[in-house]
Formats: structure tokens, sequence, C-alpha cells
């Protein structure tokens, strides 16, 4: 600390790089700001953390920072090799950061790859452009798969029955047909429903198949409700596995990916 009083900064970082060296966490915290402000960004993160972890806020919220980009680099790289997970990871890191659009981009990259744990995600950012007629679909898909904080959203938000489902929700992804059967049988169309449901459990959407089964489940028929149920948790739908008793029950403050 003498030695950073005086000018002296090499000096001072040498200093400070023993005593973080042996994790005395203030030299840590101040060598990883050093080195973090001159870009040698990977260097500081060790010290910071051990400032962070000592209780230093700023070196905290610093190491946050620094590992967010990481993050974004690393989640952008996945994308670009076609991992629809780190798609919708990066979108929610974009949609959090303010980059709408970077957000949607992501997400319908991970909504063609048929990925539906995107849907809770996918749904925010479109009650965010007021969209909500199709916001609706999608939160009702996140809810159907356990998704606690796509039911309060859905508790919470009122949608139009006369919205329409644009274009890009409609076509071109395997999501899509299980899509346009839940918005159809939210207006008791239910014939063509599932039609729509049966297209999509064919192209490997396992929530046509969910949605199957709980349309046969209201009408009473139970034997075939349990057959569509197994043919959705064979896809891996996790409200399927719930109706059937092969998966926990959610926690009351966790969420679970939608299926």
């Amino acid at each position: 600390m003498l030695a950073e009083s005086l000018g002296e900064g090499e000096e001072a970082e040498r200093w400070f790089r023993r005593a973080a060296e042996a994790r005395e966490p203030r030299s840590a915290g101040r060598l990883g700001r050093l080195l973090a402000g001159r870009g040698e960004s990977r260097a500081a993160e060790p010290f910071l953390e051990t400032a962070a972890e000592a209780g230093d806020a700023e070196a905290a919220t610093l190491l946050g920072k620094l590992l967010r980009a990481r993050a974004r680099h690393w989640l952008a790289v996945g994308e670009q090799g076609g991992s629809p997970e780190a798609a919708h990871l990066l979108g929610d890191l974009l949609f959090g950061s303010g980059d709408k659009d970077g957000a949607s981009a992501s997400y319908r990259k991970a909504i063609a790859a048929g990925y539906a744990q995107v849907a809770a995600s996918y749904a925010a950012l479109l009650l965010w452009w007021r969209q909500g007629g199709e916001a609706e679909i999608w939160i009702r898909r996140a809810v159907d798969a356990g998704d606690e904080g796509a039911a309060t959203a859905l508790d919470t938000y009122t949608f139009p029955l006369e919205a329409e489902l644009s274009e890009s929700a409609t076509l071109g992804t395997k999501l899509a047909a299980a899509n346009l059967g839940r918005f159809l049988e939210l207006r008791d169309c239910l014939d063509e429903a599932r039609l729509w449901y049966l297209q999509g459990y064919e192209q490997g959407d396992s929530y046509g198949a969910f949605r199957l089964a709980e349309l046969h489940k209201k009408a009473g028929d139970e034997a075939e409700a349990a057959a569509w149920y197994r043919k959705a948790a064979a896809l891996g739908h996790l409200g399927a596995r719930r109706a059937l008793g092969e998966a926990p029950q959610p926690e009351s403050s966790g969420t679970e990916p939608a299926g």
C-alpha cells in the first residue's frame, strides 16, 4: 500500500500479488481489480473470487460481470454450433441485458430446433412486446410442464381471445402444430385441435401427446388418457410423467423446464 501511495505501481503489484497468493483478501481484491482494469480478466478472476468470498461486494460484482461476459461468449459459440440449450440460455442473458432483438433471435433458434424448454422465456419476451395472444400459448405450454413461474404469469395477465397467432408460431417448427392446437382448443375448436395435436406428436413434440391426454381425461376416457400420457412421457414431457406418478411434484419455490 505504501508503494502504491508513492506511485510505484509495479512494486505495489508485486507485494499485492505475494499477499494475494497467500489468500489475503484485501490484497486479492486490489490485485484482481488491477488485472481486470488492464484487460487481464482471466488472471483477475481467482483473486476477485478470493476477495468476494471474504465479503468484498465490489469484487463480487466485478467478478460477476467478467463471468457474464465469458458466458455470453461461450453460449454464442454453443449456439453457433447448433445447441438449442445454448441458444435458450444466451437468449435469457440477452433479454436480461436489454437486447430484446438479440434474445428473440436466440429464442427462435431454440424453437426451430424443437427445444420446448424455451417456452416460458419466449412467452416473457412476447409479453414485453405486448403480444399477449401468442404469449398465452407459450405460457400454457410451460404451465403444463410444471413451470410455476409461468403459472403465476397465467394468473396475472388477461389474454385476448380474439388474438391471432403469427405465421412464425404456426409454421416451420415441430413445436408449431401443438401450439396451433392449443390455440384452437382455447377457442373450443376441439376437433381441429385434436388434428393439430396429433400432427405435433407425429413430428416428435411431446406436448401434442400431452394435450391429447388432457382432452381424453376431460371427456372421461381415463384409459385413452393414460395411453397418451405414456406416449408424452416417453418423449420426456414432465407434466405427463407427473400425471402417471413417475416424477416428483415441483417445489413451490422452483421451476422445471417446459416440455
